[in-house]
């Protein structure tokens, strides 16, 4: 029973191990941002600024200019050049547009609401691909990556569904206790924290795994 527990458990390890560089890096800007923003937080106060909105700021800032080439890139596969540019100008004004709303309010719940906001929409957009929208399904689960069968891909994007709720309620339940450098922590992992409960519910729940897993 002892070995059939570590072999579970180096099962877990081996489908999570490596972390992808995109998933960690958000991460380490955002703890880097803090980390050095955090001892000048009065001098910014003057200013009308916090290091805690700031380093969200930052991290969001560099997210944009990180994915928008490749959004822009997996657009223009599937739609024209003209479509595909203005996409990714609304996009891209939504983005600068909040950022220059959480820099105006300075309010630290606001930043914390926003990553509620965005596992919400995640959510809801995979569930729009599960309800039959085959065009949002393929962004979350693509046909490209190995002989995937229409059942593992709904699969894949149900373990993703759930752990964004989850993550959602942790979230929730960090804001309800009050520590902004506990729930920055939590920021700074949540993308490791993602890519980790996606592998282990897949192994956990589809032993044999999509194509890419076996």
């Amino acid at each position: 029973m002892l070995m059939r527990f570590f072999i579970h458990l180096y099962g877990l390890i081996s489908v999570i191990w490596p972390v992808p560089l995109r998933v960690v890096w958000p991460g380490v800007v955002l703890l880097g941002a803090w980390v050095v923003l955090a001892p000048f937080d009065a001098v910014l106060s003057r200013y009308g600024l916090s290091a805690f909105v700031l380093s969200q700021v930052i991290v969001l800032s560099a997210l944009m200019w990180g994915n928008l080439p490749a959004a822009l890139a997996r657009l223009g596969k599937r739609e024209s050049s003209a479509y595909a540019t203005k996409m990714m100008t609304y996009i891209l004004g939504f983005h600068v547009g909040l950022i220059g709303l959480l820099l105006w309010l300075n309010e630290p719940l606001l930043c914390q609401r926003v990553l509620t906001g965005g596992l919400l929409l995640r959510g809801f957009t995979m569930m729009i691909g599960l309800a039959g929208d085959r065009e949002v399904m393929d962004n979350f689960a693509p046909k490209g990556e190995g002989e995937w069968t229409d059942s593992q891909r709904r699969h894949y994007v149900m373990v993703k569904v759930m752990v964004s709720i989850c993550l959602l309620a942790v979230n929730e339940a960090l804001i309800a206790q009050g520590s902004l450098s506990i729930w920055i922590t939590f920021a700074a992992f949540l993308w490791i924290l993602l890519h980790a409960f996606e592998c282990m519910l897949l192994y956990l729940t589809y032993p044999v795994g999509p194509p890419d897993r076996q």
